[in-house]
């Protein structure tokens, strides 16, 4: 046993006089317990060379985690670092991997992991200045430079309204379902405001909203590549998800602008308040872009809440060089932005913007202890009470790299992205379903027999679809429990026929082309194993 080894032992071991010890003394003793610096030491195990996963089958595994019985016997730091090392660690996903190119998330800058640490010392808690002090005016203040980005209203705005605590320019939130959920609650709050003997919908209810303001119902208006968070926003403020209206795309994934007019009209000719509409600046499934400027016009002309659901996109209003990637966000009421995608903060940290300083003053809530009326306490304006101080880490990021910084991580990931385009054109087993608008890219695994007929326009029948759907999702199961490349995959239904698709995401500045070759070389091998398979079932 290492001398680290038996000072951590020491350090947890139930002292001889441990009856002698008053539980306030042993109380003082727990708190000083500590890992002594090892378990950052394990951590970097998972590093950008590192296998991505080891495959663990969950199902087989459950046995190991049955049990009830946690904490009956402590156990020293030292043991449970054993359990981390030998059972988490090599368990988890190597999200640091440069071959982890499936998901929205990557490597974090190393002075965020520091931040995060300092946050997590100071546990401050947002709702109230009491227990946040300074950081309730460093939320404030990142909110508006925000802000700033996406409408660039002129610097006396931000004089009068960043840190008046009678307005707020938007909310952080513990992610981008939350911020999407506070945008439409919010406008719902605001539509059907006071109004004469009319005390609001937040005091009389939906029911009531409709029935003074002449509605007979409320409905949410987008794409089909909306987020399911709206299917949870409607059901959570009573609207139901047959009143979320999905409309068609094009072949780049775009809402149908004649389609959208269309139920907007029929809508106002039916006393059908349109809750909102809702462009897209990066689908979480394809990352295709709506026309932002377009849907900014009709939501206009109609008079409707327009939200920007921007959790994958957002991130490039603070790069002047890549800015017009999603033009017209800046003609949206309320935007979303997730900074644990682009932004490279750790999970659970995501913003919800507000156009208008008042947007939320319909939605304020108060109480006697904290969230008082014409307070500077955050809670008065989010849905959440308590909140960590997570935004200490985006306010870092924005100083420390800067517009230019961010810049240059969005170039190396767009060009990484058209480097893996230009090769799924140039293959002979890969088919690229769709031209990617931001660092998403949507493709499939086509047998080469079939890929020329597809070329060349000719439809499949639905056993070679059933087919061509079946591989590609054995390929990308296969792909992942081998743990060496990582691609994820979805199913994108157009016109009731489904796709299987693989979704490279291009999100790690750190990946290189030869990761790149990798993925799509792995994914190949695994198709003609599958195809040999196939052919010795067959025979």
């Amino acid at each position: 046993m290492s001398l680290m080894e038996c000072r951590l032992e020491h350090e947890l071991r139930p002292s001889e006089q441990e009856g002698e010890m008053t539980a306030t003394a042993r109380a003082r003793e727990l708190y000083q317990l500590s890992f002594s610096g090892q378990l950052g030491h394990y951590l970097h195990g998972h590093d950008n060379e590192a296998k991505i996963s080891s495959g663990l089958k969950l199902a087989a595994s459950r046995g190991r985690f049955d049990s009830v019985e946690i904490g009956n016997t402590s156990v020293s730091p030292f043991e449970y670092l054993g359990f981390l090392e030998k059972v988490v660690f090599p368990n988890t996903v190597n999200t640091f991997s440069n071959k982890f190119l499936g998901h929205m998330t990557a490597p974090l800058p190393a002075f965020i992991t520091e931040v995060a640490g300092a946050i997590s010392q100071m546990n401050q808690n947002q709702v109230k200045v009491e227990t946040s002090n300074i950081l309730t005016l460093i939320e404030r203040q990142v909110l508006g430079a925000i802000h700033h980005k996406i409408f660039a209203y002129p610097e006396a705005f931000y004089d009068n309204y960043m840190q008046c605590p009678e307005s707020s320019l938007g909310v952080v939130t513990g992610g981008g379902t939350l911020a999407n959920i506070t945008s439409l609650s919010y406008a719902l709050n605001c539509a059907f405001r006071a109004d004469g003997d009319f005390a609001g919908l937040t005091k009389e209810g939906l029911v009531a909203a409709l029935r003074h303001y002449g509605y007979e119902d409320v409905v949410i208006i987008g794409s089909k590549r909306m987020h399911y968070s709206v299917d949870k926003a409607a059901k959570l403020l009573g609207l139901g998800e047959k009143n979320v209206i999905r409309l068609d795309t094009d072949s780049n994934g775009r809402v149908d602008l004649a389609e959208m007019q269309m139920y907007l009209q029929e809508c106002q000719q039916n006393n059908i308040h349109v809750l909102a509409v809702i462009g897209i600046a990066g689908a979480t499934e394809t990352g295709s872009v709506d026309p932002l400027e377009d849907i900014g016009r009709l939501a206009k002309a109609f008079g409707v809440h327009y939200h920007v659901d921007a959790a994958w996109g957002g991130a490039y209003a603070f790069s002047s060089q890549h800015r017009d990637l999603i033009q017209g966000i800046e003609l949206a009421d309320t935007v979303t932005i997730c900074a644990h995608k682009q932004l490279y903060i750790p999970m659970g940290t995501s913003l919800c913007i507000f156009r208008s300083p008042d947007f939320a003053s319909h939605s304020e809530n108060n109480t006697a202890y904290q969230c008082k009326k014409g307070s500077y306490d955050l809670g008065r304006y989010t849905i959440e009470g308590s909140r960590p101080a997570s935004v200490l880490m985006l306010h870092a990021l924005l100083n420390i790299w800067g517009d230019e910084g961010i810049g240059h991580i969005f170039e190396t990931t767009l060009s990484t992205t058209r480097l893996f385009t230009e090769k799924i054109r140039q293959s002979e087993s890969f088919f690229l379903v769709q031209e990617p608008a931001l660092n998403i890219v949507v493709y499939r695994y086509m047998p080469v027999s079939l890929r020329h007929r597809v070329e060349a326009g000719d439809a499949l029948s639905s056993d070679e679809l059933d087919f061509v759907n079946a591989i590609n999702r054995q390929i990308q199961s296969q792909q992942f429990m081998n743990g060496n490349t990582f691609a994820s995959s979805t199913t994108l239904v157009d016109d009731d026929e489904e796709t299987v698709v693989f979704r490279s995401v291009f999100c790690n500045p750190l990946a290189r082309e030869k990761d790149i070759e990798q993925l799509l070389a792995d994914q190949e091998e695994i198709a003609k194993a599958l195809a040999i398979s196939e052919l010795l079932a067959m025979s």
